[in-house]
């Protein structure tokens, strides 16, 4: 699986389009491996959950690592007491991760993490902890 074509979203600043597109491409793969995890998972017999529980590890992870692709203006911006640049950021959050843009944009990422993380957390959810422990 691969991911074509560019982000659909543009703000502004050509710049901060590069960057996203960086943040886009790596959050979209992430979640592209997510759903490949997801499905893994699923066709792992009596050891499905456990499966998922071990996967949902690994995709955090990866998010943790792909932190670093986050555009640093962004967070030097967030971070700062200027209210000027705190309003930037604000802008910049809403150019680039509105309310629509983000189901479309990043649709992949979405149902790929999300869907292995409440497949992982079915047992927890049921109350069923005993499927966690892997029968060999």
């Amino acid at each position: 699986m691969a991911l074509f074509g560019k982000s659909p979203i543009n703000g502004p600043s050509e710049y901060l389009n590069n960057k996203f597109q960086e943040w886009w491409y790596v959050l979209n793969s992430i979640g592209l491996f997510s759903f490949t995890l997801l499905i893994g998972s699923m066709g792992c017999g009596n050891n499905r959950y456990f499966a998922a529980a071990i996967s949902s590890a690994v995709v955090g992870w990866l998010l943790y690592i792909a932190m670093k692709f986050f555009p640093e203006l962004v967070k030097v911006y967030r971070k700062s007491n200027d209210p000027i640049k705190k309003d930037l950021a604000r802008r910049i959050d809403r150019d680039y991760f509105g309310v629509l843009k983000m189901p479309v944009a990043y649709l992949p990422y979405m149902v790929g993490v999300i869907g292995l993380w409440v497949y992982a957390a079915n047992p927890l959810i049921t109350n069923q902890y005993h499927l966690y422990v892997p029968k060999f």
